[in-house]
């Protein structure tokens, strides 16, 4: 998948009205998390920072077993200029042998959730070079068994998150299979979460 330009047509909730925008990290990044969603695939591996050819801190790749199957960021642009590119150019590769091989050989099917859920929305102000694939792994590895889902809903950049800074605005989703979650049940988690982005990203956290 390659990128560069301006997205056509407008994205939902966008018209004419909107000033015109290049193809941003976003749009790469969302194009591979819709087509996994769409076919159900688990994202399985681990994931790295940095691709040959690509931006360091504007890229990343998902290993499985030391063989590369999924990498995407931003094209650096002196190989850009070489290639008489935008600057702003944007690519992904994926192996869909392996990605086929993921999806489950029988559609799954879940008993719907018994027990309400705990919503909170938290403001992550992180380096600009932190991708978002890092944060929404930190927050679920530090919680396993009661994080249900984590959605990226807003990037902001701007003077609130300081030079260097950009700011992710995140809904997490709490639910325990067993039981409802107490107060302090979801207080613990929270902890944890934002100990883990403290400490393992260097985040500030803001509600």
């Amino acid at each position: 998948i390659l990128l560069a330009g301006l997205p056509e047509p407008p994205q939902e909730s966008e018209t004419w009205l909107v000033k015109e925008r290049p193809y941003d990290l976003h749009d790469i990044r969302g194009m591979i998390v819709g087509l996994r969603a769409a076919l159900h695939a688990p994202s399985a591996g681990t994931h790295e920072r940095g691709v040959a050819g690509l931006h360091p801190g504007r890229s990343g790749r998902r290993e499985i077993g030391g063989r590369i199957v999924e990498l995407n960021g931003q094209v650096d642009p002196r190989v850009a200029a070489m290639w008489n590119l935008p600057d702003e150019t944007f690519l992904a590769e994926l192996d869909l042998a392996q990605l086929l091989a993921e999806i489950p050989a029988r559609p799954a099917a879940a008993e719907p959730p018994r027990y309400p859920p705990a919503i909170r929305d938290l403001a992550i102000v992180v380096d600009e070079a932190r991708p978002y694939g890092e944060v929404e792994q930190a927050i679920l590895e530090s919680a396993k068994g009661v994080v249900e889902s984590v959605v990226l809903r807003d990037v902001y950049r701007g003077a609130q998150a300081g030079e260097g800074q950009k700011s992710f605005a995140v809904r997490i989703v709490l639910r325990s299979p067993s039981g409802t979650l107490a107060p302090e049940d979801v207080e613990k988690a929270m902890r944890r979460i934002q100990g883990r982005l403290e400490r393992g990203l260097g985040a500030v956290l803001r509600s």
